[in-house]
């Protein structure tokens, strides 16, 4: 949140357009859905969200799903109770630098295993040139809390806030159980984009964040797993200009319409404007 309203007091704007992808979404659902008197609706013309995950319970990751059947005490112990595979656990720490420059392809092979265990896996779209850049990076990492809520969200079925035990629960909350976030709540316009490989953002998912939603954009892209939407070689042709697109007609402006796919093209024609008339646009991006 600071985040935010530091890139609004940076540029002198009112609103700005929020792209969150995966876990980058959920901040952002979070963040709306509490949002009972509008104030942060004020704030975001737009929110686009990539492979959202938000419900997961029926995700197909591998490490997710040896992770969620422990305690997150367990968890504490086997990984500390701060980080949680940080970036000095990025493959050229791990493995050496030598490894990733040198043996692309066998970087490539080793980030293809891993990748498809977590998250889904497109051969075909990934930018093998970029492997030193982006295995130097990832993973980037998280809190243990944040993987142990990951693990709560997995065995529930639920999107809903930490759950700290009965005791704490009662304290916290005023009830045994957290309570749902209520995404009912949000009005500020959305746009979803997701993949039809997606093993951690799943459709089945997906679509059940849709039934409680209503996005002025949605887009299924078959071929697409988790990681396709920020590395995928053809990602500016299959999603980047709809994204310029959607946020030039959100800059000032109210949420529109559901728009389907294959009727995105038409919608464009309808309502278009000179290019001239937008206002300037903050964004901020989160993953």
């Amino acid at each position: 949140r600071d985040m935010i309203d530091y890139v609004l007091e940076v540029t002198g704007q009112r609103n700005l357009t929020y792209i969150g992808h995966s876990q980058g979404t959920c901040l952002m659902f979070c963040i709306l859905s509490g949002d009972v008197d509008k104030e942060w609706h004020k704030k975001i013309n737009l929110f686009i969200a990539l492979a959202p995950a938000v419900f997961v319970s029926n995700q197909q990751s591998k490490l997710l799903t040896y992770v969620s059947k422990m305690k997150p005490e367990r968890l504490s112990q086997m990984f500390g109770v701060r980080s949680f595979l940080a970036n000095n656990f990025a493959a050229a720490n791990v493995f050496g630098p030598s490894l990733v420059v040198k043996h692309p392809k066998s970087t490539l092979y080793f980030t293809q295993l891993a990748f498809k265990a977590l998250t889904g896996w497109n051969n075909d779209n990934f930018p093998m040139d970029r492997v030193p850049v982006l295995m130097a990076q990832m993973p980037g990492g998280s809190s243990v809390q944040v993987i142990a809520q990951w693990t709560q969200a997995v065995r529930s079925g639920r999107f809903c806030m930490y759950d700290y035990g009965v005791e704490k629960n009662k304290e916290l909350y005023g009830s045994e159980e957290p309570p749902d976030y209520n995404l009912k709540n949000i009005s500020a316009p959305i746009a979803l984009f997701y993949g039809g490989l997606d093993k951690l953002s799943t459709t089945t998912d997906v679509e059940r964040l849709l039934s409680q939603i209503e996005p002025v954009y949605k887009q299924c892209i078959p071929e697409y797993a988790h990681q396709d939407f920020i590395w995928g070689m053809d990602a500016h042709q299959q999603i980047f200009g709809k994204i310029i697109e959607l946020a030039r007609k959100h800059s000032g402006l109210g949420a529109g319409v559901v728009v389907e796919e294959g009727e995105a093209e038409g919608r464009k024609k309808e309502g278009e404007k000179d290019e001239a008339t937008y206002t300037s646009t903050s964004w901020v991006e989160f993953s």
